[in-house]
């Protein structure tokens, strides 16, 4: 759970997200526009730098653990860190960054209306309404949306992993040289 500390400072935030004229704004300024930021960044630039190295799985991890690190609340961060892990996946598994901004822009949306949903957005925006349960000011994701979201992450990486993975020059270079130290010590 977030601190009371943490609660507090970000209570402004939540209430000025609450009460901002039109959800879509909202949605444009804090979903897509960092979900493009962040995915330029972490895995345009840092994740396909790490993978000069000549190593696919260090590439993903380290580029995660600094996605991580760039979120500045703990519980935030951890999760940053694993949610890292399966964008850069993907990235690397379709060489493309738009599925990563895709995902990414459905998980800064959830996560704005998980924490600012209240009873008059549920009114106002009648899509939401479909997905939450509640009363007052606890409203929550209802399950079959929680199972359905979690099997369709699944089914979507199990697609992904089944795509043709092209390694970089510099992974094909590792791969050549691990396989000729392999070979050295088995004579």
């Amino acid at each position: 759970p977030i601190s009371a500390e943490v609660q507090a400072q970000l209570e402004p935030f939540n209430r000025a997200v609450g009460q901002a004229p039109n959800i879509w704004y909202v949605l444009l300024l804090l979903a897509l526009l960092p979900a493009v930021c962040e995915e330029l960044a972490f895995r345009g630039f840092i994740l396909s730098g790490f993978r000069r190295l000549g190593h696919k799985w260090a590439a993903i991890i380290m580029s995660s653990i600094f996605f991580g690190v760039a979120h500045p609340i703990l519980q935030q961060s951890l999760v940053m860190c694993v949610i890292g892990i399966g964008i850069a996946y993907v990235a690397v598994q379709t060489r493309s960054l738009l599925p990563g901004i895709l995902f990414h822009v459905v998980h800064n949306s959830l996560v704005i209306f998980d924490g600012t949903v209240t009873g008059g957005m549920l009114d106002k925006y009648h899509f939401l309404a479909r997905l939450y349960s509640g009363a007052g000011d606890e409203y929550f994701f209802d399950t079959p949306i929680v199972v359905a979201g979690a099997v369709l992450t699944v089914a979507v990486l199990l697609w992904f992993r089944r795509l043709p993975y092209q390694p970089t020059a510099e992974e094909q270079l590792q791969q050549a040289l691990d396989h000729q130290s392999a070979h050295a010590t088995t004579r």
